[in-house]
């Protein structure tokens, strides 16, 4: 066996290991988008990583398996591709609209809720937003807002929908929710009493942990919401972009807008700048959503810490 063929071999050998997959793990992680992004590079040859002193250290397929002393390992943090709704803006003052979003006098509530808007519940504690928050016609139709796998979901009984993650690589620290969406297979023209339970679909299969999505793909609709009024504003849906914090107990969850990928940045942030003035020009309300002390379109604060069911902001 020459060097090349031994050399192949023993990547092969590191890349199972590493993975830590079944067999049948590794199909169907093989099977997967050539887009999709990994956790850690897995190099054919090497890779300069810096360490903590600005020292070099060079990694080869054969040292995969310990890290280097010394030495952090670099991840790239995933990115938004999307903001969750698929017709999102532009404003068209004609129709009070904003893509699928409408803005109508007889809705009470705010069509869009921005990160780190606070309420004070019944006992008078505070409690901050860690999602965008979008109320729409619920007949509003969700996207895969990241390329990746779905990590979790569940059937959430007391608000009639499901919540699904979805995780950029299979065991990534990096989490993507969506709250409150309800199967393609589910008529949007019943009332918001009407609950639809039907499983949630991708492309035609039923969801199911670690099946692939991709950033862009229609995953279903909003969740429904009271319409008390007929007024047409049933739907709504959340999106958050999350760590969890000493297993599940806690989470620290961060700005959307802050973690959009770069081809697609300078887009999303002025869409959601967009959706704010237009709204407040429309309400005649410019203070609203005081964008001038926003770190981020969209955001009070860069991240938000949540410990039980107590929220705290982080400021940085």
């Amino acid at each position: 066996m020459n060097n090349s063929m031994l050399l192949k071999a023993l990547l092969f050998i590191v890349l199972a290991v590493s993975l830590g997959c079944s067999k049948d793990d590794q199909s169907a992680y093989v099977a997967y988008p050539t887009m999709y992004p990994t956790q850690f590079p897995y190099p054919t040859t090497k890779t300069t990583i810096i360490s903590n002193e600005d020292s070099v250290v060079t990694i080869t397929p054969a040292t995969l398996m310990k890290k280097p002393e010394g030495v952090k390992e670099t991840v790239e943090v995933p990115k938004l591709q999307n903001l969750l709704i698929e017709n999102l803006g532009p404003y068209d003052p004609s129709s009070s609209t904003f893509g699928d979003l409408r803005y109508d006098l007889r809705f009470q509530s705010l069509v869009f809720n921005h990160f780190g808007t606070s309420r004070i519940d019944g006992q008078g504690n505070k409690h901050y937003n860690v999602a965008f928050e979008f109320r729409a016609p619920a007949s509003t139709q969700l996207i895969a807002p990241v390329t990746g796998v779905i990590s979790h979901f569940e059937w959430q009984p007391s608000e009639g929908d499901w919540e699904i993650h979805i995780e950029s690589a299979t065991d990534s620290e990096w989490k993507f929710g969506i709250d409150h969406i309800v199967s393609l297979d589910c008529s949007r023209s019943t009332s918001s009493a009407d609950i639809c339970d039907l499983p949630l679909k991708i492309g035609g299969t039923v969801i199911s942990t670690r099946i692939p999505v991709i950033a862009g793909d229609v995953i279903g609709y909003m969740g429904m919401w009271s319409d008390h009024g007929n007024i047409g504003i049933n739907g709504r849906t959340e999106l958050t972009v999350f760590k969890y914090l000493d297993g599940t107990d806690g989470a620290m969850s961060y700005c959307p807008t802050l973690h959009i990928a770069k081809e697609v940045e300078i887009d999303f942030k002025d869409t959601i700048s967009e959706l704010m003035e237009s709204y407040e020009e429309w309400s005649g309300n410019n203070s609203t959503y005081n964008e001038k002390e926003m770190p981020a379109p969209g955001c009070i604060y860069k991240a938000i810490e949540l410990i039980g069911d107590k929220t705290k902001p982080v400021k940085e």
